[in-house]
């Protein structure tokens, strides 16, 4: 149940009631709270420098129809056509691209620095998660099982099973500590039973994934679904986890060891930073720079912000401004261009009504403004930011599916 399929086709008294009674079966009373509150904020208390600041008067460009989709060129930066046609790519320290295609999702390819593309292997299922690590071992993840390549890049074996077929990792929830330590969390969206089954497990591996540790804490803590980031942050020092679906919370870790429970203190394990829905947590996009973390958040049809700390103490918020207010933040990345300057790109995407527009954006001056790029509609496109790497690339990738007609073309934006 998702408090934003209020906005999908005429409000009448039976959806109402069945809407109010969907509240109370799925536990969303607190977050429908915090909506209300947002939105009375949002009508009758925020002011205009508590908005996300968009530097333009319009879009730069609208996207209508993926086979008329043009170049788009700025001072900056261009989006073009990519020759592979990827659905999930991630980029080694060679300059190597491995990942998958649109139309063959179950073959891990390599796509050298030279621009040869060779299929490397065939799972049984599709891929749904690819990392490299900095021993430059592959982990794929396909049908709810975690696989580790051979040395040669020829072979893999099965080196974790997640607790359901379902199950994979999201493109933020795989990471690494300087030392080398591996972290996993699982996801997926399993209703059973009249209940989401909890699949928000975390798994933890030092030695660089031949084997694996599971932790339960998060289902003890009472959280009923899934993990939305696990990261490393060189700010904190530490790991942040973020989880869903009801509760959104935030977590902090700095014990270095201690990866299994909840405490008070994270230099002691797990400790989580917000104490109710309203305080925000659970966020979808995460960023780091030099000297600041950025979040976003996922409150689908609600209000939605844009979060930045520098400590994990002090957090400050900029609402998300209309037509775009109530659009998810999917992904957040960083790209750096020829002049060696940090572009924070976000996608931000609302799927229930063409009157919330979806919004591809970028800041220039880590996230303090904001340009609009390709402002989309969501129930017509799925926009997903599908490229990774372990250092801050010079090209991110995007995935644009237009679902009516079920074609999809991958764009990149380089310089």
């Amino acid at each position: 149940m998702e408090i934003s399929k209020i906005f999908k086709g005429n409000i009448t008294a039976k959806r109402i009631f069945k809407f109010i009674a969907d509240l109370y079966r799925y536990d969303k009373i607190r977050e429908l709270l915090s909506f209300i509150v947002w939105e009375f904020q949002y009508i009758f208390l925020y002011r205009k420098h508590q908005l996300l600041p968009f530097i333009d008067t319009t879009p730069l460009s609208v996207l209508s129809q993926i086979d008329k989709q043009a170049k788009i060129k700025s001072d900056s930066f261009e989006i073009s056509q990519s020759i592979v046609n990827w659905s999930l790519v991630f980029i080694d320290s060679s300059q190597n691209y491995w990942g998958t295609k649109y139309d063959d999702e179950s073959t891990l390819y390599r796509c050298t620095a030279e621009g040869e593309t060779i299929a490397s292997f065939k799972f049984k299922g599709t891929v749904l998660g690819v990392y490299i690590s900095k021993t430059d071992s592959i982990f794929c993840c396909a049908n709810g099982i975690l696989y580790k390549s051979s040395e040669d890049k020829k072979s893999f074996k099965e080196v974790l099973k997640f607790s359901t077929s379902d199950s994979y990792f999201l493109i933020d929830a795989f990471t690494e500590s300087p030392t080398g330590e591996l972290f996993v969390a699982e996801y997926a969206n399993i209703f059973e039973n009249k209940k989401w089954k909890f699949v928000g497990y975390i798994y933890y591996s030092l030695n660089n994934g031949d084997s694996w540790k599971k932790t339960d804490f998060l289902k003890k803590a009472g959280i009923n679904k899934h993990v939305h980031l696990l990261k490393w942050s060189n700010i904190i020092n530490g790991l942040i986890l973020t989880d869903g679906d009801n509760q959104k919370n935030i977590w902090m870790n700095l014990s270095k060891t201690q990866f299994e429970k909840p405490a008070l203190s994270p230099k002691s394990g797990w400790k989580k930073l917000n104490r109710y829905h309203i305080q925000k947590g659970g966020y979808t996009g995460f960023a780091e720079l030099d000297d600041k973390i950025i979040f976003g958040s996922d409150y689908n049809g609600g209000t939605n912000f844009l979060i930045s700390t520098k400590d994990m103490i002090k957090f400050e918020e900029k609402v998300i401004p209309n037509p775009y207010r109530r659009a998810i933040f999917k992904r957040i990345a960083i790209r750096i261009n020829e002049k060696n300057e940090y572009e924070i790109w976000a996608v931000i995407q609302f799927k229930h009504s063409r009157k919330i527009k979806s919004l591809i954006m970028l800041s220039m001056d880590s996230g303090k403004t904001w340009k609009r790029i390709i402002e989309y509609d969501g129930t017509r496109f799925r926009v997903l930011m599908i490229s990774n790497s372990r250092q801050i690339a010079k090209e991110l990738y995007l995935l644009i599916i237009e679902k009516n007609k079920n074609i999809a073309t991958t764009m990149y934006i380089h310089s």
